[in-house]
């Protein structure tokens, strides 16, 4: 009989403390009966030696259980809790008691077993004596003395015919390979081999790998990254042992565990053998490990491979481990070779020591999504795989859908009914559905969730390890920064150009899924409403005058609005309601003559299309939209697009009618319905998830795109020397050439110059990609021979660069490379005048450098008047000291008159020790481009960017591109009066342009001081430029003419 320091539990009622709750007196047993934390049947099945002791199961809980390590239910796990609030563990309390007396009080966290093996602490059974020295036989005191020679004898015994392979996968572990190996060759049991299979790893692991080398029974292989399960499987193929154990490098075997094994093993005939593991983690120690239940392995893994052996005839006949599986491939094995084993043995004594820290973010159990339990559950449950049988029609996933809206305000949310719509299709492909509302998102249930989507609003989400987390992007996509984007497993995109742009700047998986259409709410049949409109508005004016809105009544439209916030903008006869409800608003679109829609600024520079047309077109009504691109990508001439009052009074006049009408409607409700669903993006969604699961869905998705017409194919090649392209290749090349409106003609792509020998219609060259003359010759000759027209692009300006420049040498060969490609090209694109004076002899075309808003613009925040010190920024690549002490002594000397920060920013590589100066370094990912950008849009707020420049040849041929930084953040510019930025200063009058003379420098800015209102005009001024004059937008017409010519 179990006992308990020496004590044996009593059968009948256990002694339980009491304590007052709700003025009566409830003792603990009472307490955990009525809780839903406790599943009396769940704990007796769970545990058949409470029946054999005759107790109750929550008396069996309260007395023995939760010291064993016994969970209460699937809902509640005591160890987690344990584990998650030590003080209760060292106090010696009941996990559910405290919860239920204390802790939900308190709003303590809980989490579910889920069916998991209970795992045994050592600390709370030994005290405080250190594990590391206790002997073997006492660490689990579940192998006699005796037994234990017995099973060393039985290896000796056997040591010379009986090999055994050892698996040892490596990525990454410079740190703790070393001890890994040491443990394997300090074995008692000497006849191993040990093979080590280097995963492609960057860091110094086969370095110290090579150390161990001279011992005959250590192989090293050599591959590629391709995950853990290919490289034990590398190894497996290579072995040639009878018996086959595995060690991570993170693990440590004890000195006897090789010879244990093999004596249980061949003493009793057992083709699988497992013994305990000690698991050291960030709360403490525990060991693992108990006999074997295939059933009960099922539920959960028990088994540990570092401290799993198995005869080679297993591998031959079932296979090694599965590749499309990233996590718990282990399980999977264990599962499928005990299936099929002829005898299985559990040997209790602790063989292995392992640290399972949650700080190693390449730890598969972190970086993996535990959603792979799934499929390893169905596979084996299927055992073997038959012809036909597809493994994700036996998958449930648990889904949650994190969004933006508050519960108690859900209904007046579009976010709200977007989910839900959401929610019913994923439930109707057969998985189980949450929705978490802001405020809610972190709550108990959600420990478990296979899948996390977040419909992205204002708020952000930090995605959970171990779940495969989602972002879809549907509104302010200003507000997501690209270090957000990284986070997740997968970002969805509801424009197709914006996803194409992600794509070239970040490494993360992005895709395009466009908005949906609830085709149970919006379709031809719902009812129409006893009065119907001519032209209906449904929307908030969002305390501005709405375009649309403002158009209809100019045009003399007899439009109905139905909204918010009107009554100071139109005429109180025309707002005939605040708001139609979701249930009924398809009817009111299929009645109305048409229905007029309109965007937000960042929606249409993103290419979002608004949910609105897919609800009225699937409804079977008309709508007129204002312009947005990607409309007539994905809708074709379906939906008219208007920019003015007399556009949209010519579109309603235009409006088909007459009997077709319906016809024609109808089968535009058919095609949207079809393609643009809920149902269709759910089971899109569904087939990347089980993609990401290794498991191919027969199930497919729509394309969610009308016919588009072929694209001009271009290919932009530029010089990779980090992980990133220069910051030019994205201003002049991928922001211009994924606009939404390049979108519609041009499928853009980048490559390094090393991958750039794929055919495409055009290949525009960006400065010097290519590093010398043969590989630009080389390239000249592919693209003649395939039909490749070959374009130029550069800003900076080669030809002056001489010997006295301190990076001509290294320039030398990229420069012969761009002047024959200059001389071979169809078209060659330069960013200043002064650069085509250069470049002359080729016949080069200007295109200025331009300002992409997807990157620049905060659509959110408005320019305040500043108060304090005045915010100064001087920002740029780390070139800039002599240029910078034209300006010093200016600074000083306003210094003593005003009160400002200076903010350098990259600029200035020795900067001077001054009160009025700061240095501020941009972290790791803001060394691209997009990344920095996104990064300095978060600093400040600064009220003046100052860009001094010396007045030199080669920066001459700059262009005015600080300009349009600093104005695209409303920042006030002050530059030096050179031909860089002279021009547009002139022009526009957006900013200030002062010699470089310290009087004019002190000058210049003493006016700005001293005039702050003054300042916040220019700044207006500047920004309105920037995004109005400068815009990706017009320096894609610009490259187009060339491009389509």
């Amino acid at each position: 009989m179990n006992t308990i320091d020496g004590k044996t539990p009593r059968q009948g009622k256990a002694t339980v403390s009491e304590v007052i709750l709700d003025g009566k007196s409830v003792s603990d047993l009472d307490l955990v009966r009525s809780s839903r934390f406790f599943d009396g049947e769940w704990y007796r099945k769970s545990n058949p030696d409470v029946d054999k002791l005759g107790m109750e199961p929550a008396e069996h809980y309260l007395w023995l259980g939760w010291r064993l390590g016994r969970e209460p239910s699937a809902h509640f796990s005591g160890n987690r809790y344990l584990t998650r609030y030590p003080d209760v563990r060292v106090a010696g309390q009941n996990p559910l008691v405290h919860y239920l007396r204390q802790g939900r009080v308190e709003g303590k966290l809980v989490e579910p077993s889920g069916g998991a093996a209970p795992v045994f602490s050592l600390a709370g059974r030994m005290g405080n004596m250190p594990v590391g020295s206790m002997p073997i036989g006492n660490m689990q005191q579940g192998v006699p003395e005796a037994e234990i020679a017995s099973l060393k004898s039985k290896a000796e015994e056997v040591a010379d015919t009986t090999l055994v392979s050892i698996i040892m996968p490596a990525y990454n572990r410079e740190r703790t390979i070393g001890k890994a190996i040491r443990s394997v060759l300090s074995q008692s049991y000497k006849n191993f081999e040990l093979h080590i299979i280097d995963d492609g790893s960057s860091d110094s692991t086969v370095s110290v790998i090579k150390e161990y080398l001279s011992d005959p029974r250590v192989h090293l292989h050599l591959s590629q990254h391709k995950g853990v399960c290919a490289a034990r499987n590398t190894g497996l193929a290579a072995c040639a042992g009878d018996i086959v154990a595995y060690l991570d490098t993170d693990n440590v075997w004890v000195n006897d565990y090789l010879a244990m094994m093999v004596g249980f093993m061949t003493k009793y005939g057992h083709d699988v053998a497992y013994c305990a593991d000690e698991v050291k983690g960030d709360n403490g120690i525990h060991v693992r490990g108990r006999p074997f239940d295939w059933n009960d392995c099922l539920k959960g893994n028990f088994i540990d491979l570092n401290v799993y052996c198995h005869a080679r005839s297993l591998l031959d006949r079932w296979g090694g481990f599965d590749e499309s599986l990233r996590r718990m491939v282990d399980w999977d094995l264990i599962l499928r070779q005990t299936r099929h084993a002829k005898s299985i043995g559990f040997l209790p004594f602790v063989g292995c020591s392992y640290t399972n820290g949650s700080a190693d973010r390449n730890r598969i159990s972190v970086k993996e999504s535990r959603a792979f339990r799934h499929i390893v559950v169905a596979k084996a449950k299927n055992d073997p795989i038959l012809p036909g049988y597809s493994i994700v029609q036996d998958v449930q996933l648990k889904f949650a859908i994190k969004i933006p809206a508050p519960f108690d305000k859900r209904q007046e949310w579009g976010d709200f009914h977007y989910a839900d719509s959401l929610a019913g299709s994923l439930n109707r492909l057969g998985h189980q559905v949450r929705i978490d509302f802001h405020g809610d998102w972190d709550n108990a249930s959600s420990f478990d969730d296979d899948v996390v989507i977040v419909i992205r609003g204002l708020t952000s989400y930090d995605p959970k390890p171990g779940q495969i987390s989602i972002l879809w992007m549907i509104s302010h996509p200003d507000q997501v920064s690209l270090e957000e984007i990284k986070a997740y497993d997968l970002v969805y995109v509801a424009s197709l150009s914006y996803a194409n742009f992600l794509t070239n700047v970040t490494d993360a998986k992005v895709k395009p899924l466009l908005q949906a259409t609830d085709i149970n709410r919006f379709n031809p049949e719902r009812k129409a409403p006893a009065e119907t409109f001519d032209a209906l508005f449904v929307g908030n004016s969002r305390n501005e005058y709405r375009d649309m809105v403002r158009w209809a009544i100019d045009a003399g439209v007899d439009i109905a609005v139905f909204g918010t916030r009107w009554e100071k903008f139109v005429p109180k006869e025309l707002i005939r309601g605040e708001n139609i409800s979701n249930k009924e608003l398809g009817g009111y679109y299929k009645s109305s003559n048409v229905v007029l829609n309109d965007h937000w600024r960042s929606m249409k520079d993103f290419g979002l299309i608004s949910n609105r047309i897919f609800d009225v077109l699937a409804s079977g009504g008309r709508v007129i939209s204002d312009q947005v691109h990607a409309i007539s990508q994905v809708f074709g001439d379906i939906v008219p697009q208007v920019s003015s009052a007399d556009e949209l009074k010519k579109a309603m006049q235009d409006l088909p009618k007459g009997e077709q009408v319906k016809t024609i409607q109808s089968n535009i409700s058919k095609q949207v319905r079809a393609l643009h669903s809920f149902d269709q993006r759910a089971q899109t969604i569904v087939n990347d998830v089980f993609g990401r699961l290794g498991q191919n869905s027969d199930a497919l998705g729509a394309p969610g795109i009308v016919g588009k017409k072929r694209r001009l194919s271009v290919r932009a090649i530029v010089r990779k020397d980090r992980e990133f392209p220069q910051a030019s290749a994205f201003i002049r090349l991928v922001c211009p050439l994924t606009t939404d409106r390049a979108y519609g003609e041009v499928d853009f792509s980048l490559a390094p110059a090393r991958e750039s020998f794929v055919r495409s219609d055009v290949a525009i060259v960006q400065r010097t990609a290519f590093d010398s003359l043969e590989r630009a010759e080389e390239f000249v000759t592919f693209c003649r021979k395939n039909g490749v027209r070959i374009f130029t692009d550069n800003d900076d300006a080669f030809a002056l660069m001489d010997e006295r420049h301190p990076e001509y040498e290294l320039y030398k060969p990229r420069i012969a490379a761009l002047d024959y490609l200059l001389s071979h090209a169809e078209s060659n694109w330069v960013s200043t005048k002064p650069m085509s004076e250069a470049y002359a002899q080729y016949n080069p075309q200007i295109i200025p450098n331009h300002i992409d808003p997807r990157l620049w613009r905060d659509y959110r925040r408005t320019l305040k008047a500043s108060s304090g010190p005045f915010q100064i920024v001087y920002a740029g690549t780390a070139t800039h000291d002599q240029d910078f002490r034209l300006v010093e002594e200016a600074l000083d000397h306003l210094a003593r008159r005003h009160k400002f920060v200076l903010t350098i920013i990259g600029a200035v590589r020795k900067p001077p020790q001054k009160p009025w100066l700061q240095v501020l370094t941009p972290p790791q990912s803001a060394q691209s481009y997009p990344g920095f950008v996104h990064w300095f849009r978060r600093q400040g707020p600064f009220d003046i960017g100052i860009a001094p420049l010396a007045d030199t040849p080669f920066n001459t041929a700059k262009s005015d591109l600080k300009l349009l930084d600093y104005g695209a953040l409303g920042i006030l510019p002050v530059v030096s009066d050179v031909p860089a930025y002279r021009d547009t200063i002139a022009k526009a009058r957006c900013g200030f342009a002062v010699e470089n003379s310290t009087e004019d420098w002190i000058s210049h800015l003493s006016a700005v001081f001293e005039d702050r209102a003054r300042l916040l005009r220019m700044a207006e001024h500047s920004q309105a430029y920037c995004y109005s004059q400068r815009s990706v937008d017009r320096m894609y017409e610009l490259q187009r003419q060339y491009l389509f010519s």
